[in-house]
């Protein structure tokens, strides 16, 4: 029943998007709630989804997003194309060409600045607009392009406004930045694209250090972030070693899907994308869980990459973010599939239109045996914990 649930909210969602696409902004309120209505009767009376098997309805909803998917890999293959060679390390070549768009970025995020004005902030928009621009600073100060004011980053202890703790080792203090560099010119190049892109910055959550943020505008239904690393299938993970290889997992970077495929991120990278088989959305085993009294925006999703969406022919299934780590048996899932899977994953989905704001989506962790949760840790919704984990009180 709850996967249940799970899909039909992101089937309503992206559905909703669909149906909105592609003047996504310039809808009244009235217009928008129409396109919901609308949402909500084609999947009731033209699918049936409340009829559907399961596993066709897990279906539908992966055919639903996986043009989206789709969409975000094109463009990521367009936006490497525009970059000279990247095989040299602190190219000159490269650190030039990044120079121009960062400094065509940095006004446009002084403008956005400067819109908001006295407005009261919307979803913490010009907390992430000045996080931006101190981010923005950092490179410009470290490369010399500029002399804005310097601020020593050193000694805080959730690190410069990239989440960075500086450290002692210049050399690598020097290839961060230019990650970095890659990374804020990527975002703004695929957000000219696609009217957003996702970057990794401090997060507005204290001590949670790093964090994701929507650097754009999104509508709720956009597969906005993917989880990287390992895939395991559940008949490689279900005997003793396997269960003390998992146990250790301090930051939440262990993903299970409802069919127990577990996407396992704790090796992955989120500060080194620089090349071109990086996938730039591949840091969403970053995003942190809400604070207290902060909604989620954004909620997990099943994702399977099919032969179906025909990403070798165009020459982009080298942005799939996962690898398996076993290969799935022919007599597990993949024997009663509905269609043929190459790579299974997870991603993070907008439950409502985010524009220029950190992404926090609900761990739903187990309070375990002893029926408790770290300190840092809220609980969203306690009906729903209590289904999911059978927990009496």
């Amino acid at each position: 029943m709850l996967e249940r649930s799970d899909l039909y909210k992101v089937a309503i969602a992206a559905t909703y998007r669909n149906l909105r696409s592609p003047s996504f902004r310039s809808h009244s309120k009235e217009t928008l709630v129409s396109f919901y209505d609308e949402a909500c009767r084609i999947l009731e009376d033209d699918f049936k989804v409340y009829d559907l098997p399961l596993r066709s309805f897990r279906l539908h909803v992966q055919k639903l997003i996986q043009p989206n998917v789709k969409e975000s890999f094109q463009v990521f293959r367009d936006v490497d194309s525009l970059f000279p060679d990247m095989k040299e390390e602190n190219s000159i070549e490269v650190i030039k060409f990044c120079r121009e768009i960062l400094r065509n970025d940095r006004d446009s995020t002084l403008k956005a600045l400067n819109s908001l004005g006295a407005e009261a902030d919307r979803n913490g928009q010009l907390e992430f607009l000045q996080l931006k621009k101190l981010a923005l600073e950092v490179v410009f100060s470290f490369y010399e392009w500029e002399s804005p004011t310097i601020v020593d980053y050193s000694g805080f202890k959730d690190g410069d406004p990239f989440g960075y703790i500086i450290r002692q080792n210049q050399e690598i203090n020097k290839a961060i930045r230019y990650y970095q560099l890659l990374n804020l010119t990527k975002g703004a190049l695929i957000r000219k694209e696609l009217g957003f892109s996702t970057i990794g910055l401090r997060s507005t959550i204290p001590r949670a250090g790093r964090g994701i943020f929507v650097d754009g505008y999104a509508p709720a239904g956009t597969v906005i972030s993917y989880f990287p690393g390992e895939v395991w299938p559940k008949e490689h993970i279900t005997n003793i070693i396997a269960t003390k290889f998992f146990e250790n997992d301090p930051k939440q970077h262990l993903s299970m899907r409802y069919d127990d495929f577990l996407i396992d991120s704790r090796n992955a990278p989120y500060t080194v994308l620089d090349n071109d088989k990086s996938n730039p959305f591949a840091i969403a085993h970053i995003a942190n869980h809400p604070a207290h009294g902060i909604a989620p925006n954004c909620s997990t999703v099943q994702l399977d990459f099919s032969e179906d969406m025909q990403l070798g022919l165009e020459k982009i299934d080298t942005y799939i973010p996962n690898t398996y780590a076993k290969i799935p048996s022919r007599f597990g899932q993949e024997a009663i599939a509905l269609e043929k899977i190459r790579m299974h994953g997870m991603a993070l989905i907008t439950a409502r239109d985010v524009e220029n704001e950190e992404l926090l989506y609900d761990y739903r962790l187990s309070p375990g045996e002893h029926q408790s949760y770290p300190d840092w840790y809220e609980v969203v919704d306690a009906d729903e914990i209590k289904s999911r984990w059978l927990v009496s009180k």
